[in-house]
């Protein structure tokens, strides 16, 4: 204070990092079949007053995409047309932000690619901190096989290739018997790319539908050998080609709404009426009816030949991205009641006593 007296300050701080718990260090997976995944949570906690923004990493991940020198070896591709590979430890969301003492339930999917044993760290690193967790995840993929071969009298030979046996042109031809064994400890399921309809079926519903990832993959029900899509992709793939039926068929009508057709005796010509008659042709047509039974009654593009341009439009048009038909079977398959009544069974956490009256009583 100018001209006065002198006031001392003490200034007392605490210096801290932020830092995280997690619940479980490490994760075994145990056996995954390729082209499943297995989903493990695990739950983070902030212990500090401060806040903590965490964000996952993969060591090595990136250790191929490095440039070495001034130019692009040959052969190499660019980081940004490299197609992203498939991280076999993922985890679920990538990053997030605690406040103090918040916690967060984390996901950590594991998807196999081949039948190997895997082992693998993931690490969380923490904003403005020199500390970092690491999971060690493990796990056994395992691969789907089959063996061909044929069988000798009571003796099964495996094999490669089928040789048949010599014939003459514009015979019979020959015949051999293969056999196809199942060495897995699960059943499996043979289709063939060319001539089986339901895989060319799925494969319609499956391109309509939206939540694929950077790779190409989205996350649906497990189903057994045999087994069918889920019923309500089928439905959402029927409500589709419904709504493109509708919309052709207004076209269409709306077409022929615009078109001019000519009153019973009368046609026009410059703007001015003049009678006309309908004599028959030789087929026993009148020339009016007939062009006009020509412009209607045409044969119009079924909807097996629509573009799968317009699928997908119509299908942006009807999705409810917040229920879409994935999380609707998503839900089903692991017994969440989406229903109003099921709903409100989520939200009750109990009952609420309020006591009325003055202190003390």
């Amino acid at each position: 204070v100018t001209a006065g007296p002198t006031f001392h300050l003490r200034l007392k701080a605490i210096v801290t990092m932020p830092d995280l718990n997690v619940s479980n260090d490490t994760l075994d997976f145990a056996t995954v079949k390729c082209g499943e995944c297995k989903i493990a949570t695990i739950q983070l906690k902030n212990p500090q007053e401060i806040r903590c923004e965490w964000v996952a990493i993969y060591p090595g991940e990136d250790t191929n995409s490095k440039q070495v020198g001034r130019f692009p070896r040959r052969g190499n591709i660019s980081t940004s047309r490299r197609k992203p590979s498939t991280r076999i430890f993922e985890v679920l969301p990538p990053s997030g932000s605690l406040l103090p003492g918040q916690k967060i339930n984390v996901q950590i999917k594991f998807t196999p690619t081949e039948e190997i044993n895997y082992e693998s760290r993931v690490l969380l690193r923490i904003n403005q901190s020199s500390q970092r967790l690491m999971i060690i995840c493990r796990g056994v993929g395992l691969e789907p096989q089959i063996i061909i071969g044929q069988m000798h009298g009571d003796i099964f030979e495996p094999t490669t290739s089928i040789i048949f046996n010599p014939i003459l042109t514009h015979s019979q031809g020959d015949e051999q018997d293969i056999v196809i064994r199942n060495p897995c400890m699960f059943p499996i399921e043979l289709y063939n790319l060319e001539f089986d309809k339901q895989y060319l079926e799925e494969e319609k519903i499956l391109r309509l539908l939206p939540g694929y990832d950077e790779n190409n993959n989205i996350l649906l029900p497990t189903r057994t050998a045999g087994d069918k899509l889920p019923a309500e992709l089928q439905k959402f793939h029927d409500d589709v080609v419904k709504r493109a039926e509708e919309e052709k068929q207004g076209e269409t009508t709306k077409r022929t709404e615009e078109t001019p057709y000519p009153i019973d005796g009368i046609e026009i010509n410059g703007g001015e009426l003049a009678s006309s008659s309908q004599q028959p042709t030789a087929s026993g047509e009148r020339v009016g009816d007939r062009a006009t039974s020509n412009s209607i009654g045409e044969p119009t593009e079924s909807i097996g030949d629509k573009s799968e341009f317009t699928l997908k439009r119509v299908a942006e048009k009807i999705i409810n991205y917040d229920m879409t038909p994935v999380a609707q079977a998503l839900a089903r398959h692991l017994g969440i009641d989406l229903t109003a009544d099921g709903i409100q069974a989520r939200n009750r956490r109990g009952i609420s006593v309020i006591v009325h009256g003055p202190p003390g009583s």
